[in-house]
């Protein structure tokens, strides 16, 4: 794809797009070109900041492409701040670059709700087989795990108004479980894997306590669809956190290496911004694969917005795991941040403030609704926890804030003031297009 030119800029704004696979390499262009390519003459030509966006779950090209226009649109909004950067650096020339990945396990932007469960599964032939086609694409394509998405989704027409789900239904989900093959190791485990032994009575139990649940796409058949397809809603969950983790380390990862080395020469500073699982991406993106310990140039900033990556990934010593790290951690230990990491976290956010709870099979829980951090929450409802170079307290602020943000310092803002759901979306979970979440990433990447 060319530059992308952001509707309705002004003045005129573009960005490079760089699209990668499911096993993390870049698509080639309609000409055979490869994106990338074109973006690291560029960076050789002369450019002192890079500023590199990850999307979340989106689905398709279209849908990267209206959040990144949306997100550019704000930075651009920001002028003093660009002017301020020009003031403090000179010759401040910069690049921005959108990476789509592919994430369609758990594509529902689109749809009421994160969660919104598809009206299609019915248990009339052709729109069964449609439902099933449609959730194995997001959980796997193998005949094991679309013979048990039969048994599930044909529950919808049959299943009354119980506590209990049925013994088939249950035990075709504990195969579905083990057929998708993420493990239950625990907050300790890479993103994916970061989850408690799954438990579909406890999800499905929880779902039907949830007062969110009635908001997500109505019921059929006395039955929410949230209650009886919330495990499916969680595995797909889990599965992406797990390709976002294997994208970030991989194919992201070797993008950050070559923009590196193309602008080594000229002292460009990389600046990275993520939304949900686009949080785990480019922390993945930074941290590099876990074995690696090679000695080599940090980023210079980051901004994590929104994230659905766990609140004790990056800690030293787990508070229910005393000694044990998160499995991000090594970012912090090996310095691969070497600005400051901002996170922003607000209780409007329904998708990460609910997805944890539901996981556990508890009701909806918040930041502000509980005593003491949980064992399995999200950084986008609870910021980055378990370090002791972290700010808390701070809230975010009108665009022309200085909040004074200095390298080697984690920063979690309270959000919920801006990142409020009142912008026309179902939830605040994408609230996030906004010159005050822009602000952030500018005042982050100012240099100290």
């Amino acid at each position: 794809m060319p530059l992308r030119h952001v509707p309705n800029a002004d003045p005129p704004f573009t960005y490079q797009l760089i699209a990668f696979d499911g096993q993390g390499n870049e698509r080639p262009e309609p000409d055979g070109s490869l994106m990338s390519e074109k973006t690291l003459t560029a960076i050789r030509a002369g450019v002192s900041d890079i500023f590199v966006m990850s999307h979340g779950w989106l689905g398709d090209m279209d849908g990267a492409l209206s959040q990144y226009d949306a997100w550019s649109k704000s930075l651009l909004s920001c002028r003093t701040d660009a002017e301020e950067i020009k003031r403090r650096r000179s010759g401040f020339k910069p690049l921005l670059i959108g990476m789509h990945w592919p994430s369609k396990p758990f594509g529902n932007e689109g749809m009421e709700g994160s969660f919104a469960a598809s009206p299609a599964a019915t248990n009339s032939g052709s729109t069964l087989e449609a439902a099933v086609q449609e959730w194995a694409e997001r959980l796997g394509q193998s005949s094991e795990v679309q013979n048990e998405l039969r048994t599930i989704l044909s529950a919808l027409t049959t299943m009354d108004d119980s506590e209990q789900l049925p013994k088939d239904v249950k035990d075709a989900y504990d195969r579905l479980d083990l057929a998708v093959g993420l493990g239950s190791a625990g907050e300790s485990a890479p993103p994916g894997a970061d989850r408690p032994e799954f438990n579909p009575q406890a999800i499905y139990e929880a779902a039907r306590r949830d007062e969110t649940a009635d908001l997500e796409s109505g019921s059929f058949a006395s039955l929410s669809w949230s209650s009886l397809l919330a495990p499916l809603q969680i595995l797909s969950f889990y599965r992406m956190k797990d390709r976002a983790r294997n994208f970030g380390e991989g194919g992201a990862h070797r993008l950050l290496l070559n923009l590196q080395d193309a602008g080594k020469t000229g002292g460009t500073r990389i600046h990275l911004m993520g939304h949900s699982f686009g949080c785990i991406v480019v922390t993945g993106m930074a941290a590099g694969p876990t074995k690696d310990n090679s000695r080599r140039s940090p980023v210079q900033s980051m901004v994590l917005v929104q994230g659905a990556v766990s609140l004790w990934a990056y800690c030293d010593s787990m508070k229910y795991r005393p000694g044990t790290p998160g499995y991000f951690n090594r970012l912090i230990r090996s310095g691969r941040c070497e600005g400051p990491i901002v996170t922003t976290f607000s209780e409007f956010d329904k998708s990460v403030g609910r997805a944890y709870p539901l996981a556990a099979g508890l009701a909806q829980q918040q930041a502000f609704d509980v005593v003491e951090l949980p064992r399995y929450g999200g950084i986008g409802a609870f910021g980055i926890q378990g370090l002791d170079t972290i700010t808390t307290g701070r809230e975010m602020g009108e665009p022309n804030t200085e909040y004074g943000f200095k390298a080697g310092q984690i920063y979690n803002l309270d959000a919920h003031a801006y990142i409020s759901g009142n912008h026309g979306q179902y939830d605040a979970h994408c609230d996030i297009a906004h010159p005050e979440v822009a602000h952030v990433i500018w005042q982050a990447a100012l240099p100290n």
